[in-house]
């Protein structure tokens, strides 16, 4: 059973969930497909039965299905995995491309365009059914957290919105949004498409950190701002990986909490490049060898 926990000390937040401590690790080989891979076309039986999938007829080219190993919701067996608040909602995996070779950064537009909507409309499709918060994200990698090398992305939902994301909203409101302002500083853009945009934060601990924007704010998304969206991701990930030699990494789509129709949809791509020491985790206070205007500049040109 996965239970919630919040530390004393500090007020962060944990979801103790030992069914995923069984889960199976594939990240060997990610150029391979190997045999029996759960992800891959021809053995969706060795998945939960699919919740949807895109297209919906013929052969799908993303396809949404329940986490076998939840961090949250109902387990294997169907009961719940959840002891008490926040940690209630659904665990799901999205295979975002059929073949096992294809990062998000090698997909072609409509490619992008689809992982990205149908990331989207798991959040939407999550908060419509009750929960307050759901997170969609990328594990790409295993320093970053990848236990399977099959290209896929995870959304878990959840009752209450989590301390960060409440934190981050008090800065991105319609009368005062720090993404909004961050989108007139030149030196800070690296690159952008109609109705999307990517910049570099002010500090961040993650050296080369981008957030990739819509340029409206709005609970939605529309088809066009999802393809600008999913493209500029896609690129930046590109320009990242060229420059950072293929790193691990994570993405995190924050699309507002359910109802948050002033929300600013956008994507943290956050590169796994350093580790953190015993300042950093006794302090909470990191250490950055490199300042994001430094790396904004290479990164812009590889976007040119």
């Amino acid at each position: 059973m996965a239970t919630y926990r919040e530390d004393p000390l500090t007020g962060a937040w944990l979801i103790e969930a030992p069914a995923r401590a069984v889960r199976p690790h594939r990240t060997a080989d990610p150029a391979a497909r190997p045999t029996g891979c759960p992800f891959c076309p021809g053995n969706e039986g060795a998945t939960p039965p699919e919740i949807t999938r895109a297209p919906l007829e013929g052969a799908w080219q993303v396809r949404v299905f329940p986490n076998l190993y939840p961090a949250v919701g109902p387990g294997r067996d169907g009961r719940s995995l959840a002891d008490g608040a926040p940690a209630v909602g659904a665990h799901e995996v999205i295979a975002t491309t059929p073949r096992h070779d294809q990062a998000f950064a090698d997909l072609d537009d409509a490619g992008a365009a689809t992982a990205l909507g149908m990331m989207l409309a798991r959040v939407h499709a999550l908060h419509a059914a009750g929960a307050a918060y759901a997170q969609a994200f990328i594990n790409h990698g295993r320093e970053a957290g990848a236990s399977i090398d099959h290209p896929h992305a995870q959304v878990v939902s959840m009752n209450v919105v989590p301390p960060a994301v409440r934190a981050e909203r008090t800065v991105l409101t319609d009368a005062s949004c720090l993404l909004c302002d961050w989108s007139h500083e030149a030196d800070r853009v690296i690159g952008d498409r109609p109705g999307a945009i990517a910049l570099v934060p002010t500090a961040s601990p993650w050296r080369e950190a981008v957030i990739v924007a819509a340029t409206e704010h709005g609970l939605g998304v529309d088809e066009a701002g999802t393809t600008s969206l999913a493209v500029l991701l896609r690129d930046v990930l590109r320009a990242i990986r060229e420059r950072c030699a293929d790193p691990a990494y994570n993405v995190v789509l924050h699309a507002g909490p359910a109802g948050a129709s002033d929300g600013h949809p956008h994507l943290h791509v956050i590169p796994r490049l350093a580790k953190p020491g015993g300042f950093e985790l006794g302090t909470g206070v990191d250490i950055v060898t490199a300042a994001p205007s430094e790396w904004a500049v290479d990164l812009r040109e590889r976007l040119a």
